[in-house]
């Protein structure tokens, strides 16, 4: 079952008290949605930007997926959203890889299945426990296919209702939602002129919102057909709530608002032609969650954060929407993520929580906990997949005013992420860079403005223009950084 596109989302003043907006969007089961999540960036490239090491391009290996949306598209053109509240994105040139081989089709007629070579997918899949149906749980996930003919529908099963966009010819972003179904066949486009179009699908709803997998597509009046190359370019992105789009469309987090595509990660991909992966997770940090609180191991004391789920195929098992009782990626059937794809730029955004928690008179310690768990995620969790011969990292601060939580930890925490990247760089890695987004450590050198200007009412997240100004800092540092 479907509902019709979403084309207008009204932004209201809900001026939330920050406290409220923590306690009510963390991870605790009886929530429809989580919290805060440190964000990126604009301006230009020096302003927030240190490294001890070099500033050369390596060497950019390709990707294995391909898919920034619109790829047909050829000039930097802005394209309006329903999905963004009225912002236009930004879609940069899409440099084609090289030594792509263009894949033989299966299908050759309207039936096409999802494992067809000629079907793209980008995102954390798991396509390999059931080839014929590919499942993905992590926000911002997405398929890409040519067709000749004039519509096309996706086969598709959820376990809860989701939100969606679809598009087509890179063309306008249109909302989609899909409910809860055992299986259900999905119209998408229909009454196109004949000939080749393009079709792409995301997922804009945080893992919360379930999983899904993809069945097949069915073709009116013709089949599919091989695909453009993917891009030369593949960044990742790790975080939280402002990463995964939390009320990124409007005040409120909801299915409706909640939108991967509009935050700062995607759209940051979008500007630099590069294709993208993100894994966000509301209300989640490095070394501790927001107030403690968040994904509990089975039988186990342990509480994952970003650190254990970047490793995981998928969006852990609990969950703020019903059904509450999800048993997919739990500790027995859990699948480790199979480092698959090696990107050319990796971006984690993490710590906003983390500095929620600390007391002051614990600050020193917990600083120096914050710093070894981070730096053994990058030296051992990272690095041995992504070696930096093919991956630049870049550790991004927390983009919230520091005047907006007691005792000023954010600042300390940008801090420490400044001085973790100065001690990679000594022992060696130079494609290790920080992102600072309050680089004079002030709100008059903050990258976003104060009260509901650029954060969607709650003072912590984002707006969809508040993303903008983060995605355009941010591709400014990543493109002088890699030569793009």
């Amino acid at each position: 079952m479907t509902r019709s596109a979403f084309h207008g989302i009204p932004l209201a003043a809900f001026g939330l008290a920050l406290s409220f907006v923590l306690a009510a969007c963390g991870d605790d089961s009886s929530s429809t949605g989580p919290v805060p999540g440190a964000s990126s960036a604009s301006g230009h490239v020096d302003p927030g930007l240190s490294s001890a090491g070099g500033s050369g391009a390596p060497g950019t290996g390709g990707s294995s997926q391909g898919g920034a949306p619109g790829t047909d598209v050829s000039s930097a053109t802005g394209f309006s959203s329903a999905a963004g509240g009225g912002v236009s994105y930004e879609q940069g040139d899409v440099p084609p890889k090289a030594d792509w081989v263009a894949p033989t089709c299966q299908a050759t007629g309207s039936d096409v299945p999802a494992n067809d070579p000629c079907v793209l997918y980008f995102g954390r899949w798991d396509r390999a426990t059931v080839p014929e149906s590919p499942t993905a749980s992590w926000s911002g996930a997405h398929i890409r296919l040519k067709f000749n003919g004039t519509g096309i529908s996706i086969k598709m099963t959820t376990n809860s209702e989701q939100g969606y966009l679809k598009q087509i010819d890179g063309g306008e972003l249109t909302k989609l939602n899909v409910d809860e179904s055992a299986s259900a066949t999905v119209p998408l486009f229909s009454g196109l002129p004949a000939g080749e179009h393009e079709l792409t699908f995301y997922r804009r709803s945080e893992g919360s919102f379930g999983m899904f997998s993809v069945q097949g597509f069915v073709v009116e009046g013709g089949t599919i057909v091989v695909p453009n190359a993917p891009s030369s370019r593949m960044i990742e992105c790790m975080g939280n709530s402002i990463t995964a789009g939390f009320a990124a469309d409007a005040p409120t987090n909801s299915l409706e608002t909640n939108n991967t595509i509009t935050a700062w990660c995607v759209q940051t991909a979008m500007k630099l032609g590069a294709e993208w992966s993100v894994v966000a997770h509301s209300g989640q940090g490095m070394y501790i969650n927001l107030n403690g609180t968040g994904t509990q191991e089975p039988n186990s004391d342990h509480i994952a954060t970003m650190y254990d789920e970047y490793q995981w195929m998928h969006f852990p098992t609990w969950s703020g929407v019903a059904p509450h009782n999800w048993q997919y990626n739990s500790s027995g059937n859990r699948v480790p993520w199979d480092w698959s794809v090696i990107p050319d730029v990796a971006i984690y955004a993490i710590g906003t929580n983390d500095y929620i928690n600390p007391d002051p008179s614990d600050l020193a310690q917990f600083n120096a906990l914050f710093k070894a768990k981070y730096k053994d995620f990058i030296k051992n969790v990272v690095r041995p997949h992504y070696p930096r011969e093919r991956t630049t990292i870049f550790l991004h601060g927390i983009v919230l005013p520091d005047e907006w939580t007691p005792h000023h930890k954010w600042d300390t925490a940008n801090r420490n992420v400044e001085e973790l990247v100065a001690e990679l760089n000594a022992e060696g890695d130079d494609r290790v860079f920080a992102i600072n987004p309050r680089p004079t450590y002030s709100n008059a050198g903050s990258w976003l403005a104060d009260g509901n200007v650029d954060f969607n009412g709650d003072r912590t997240h984002p707006s969809a223009g508040g993303h903008q100004i983060l995605a355009t800092k941010v591709s400014a540092i990543v493109r002088e950084k890699m030569g793009w």
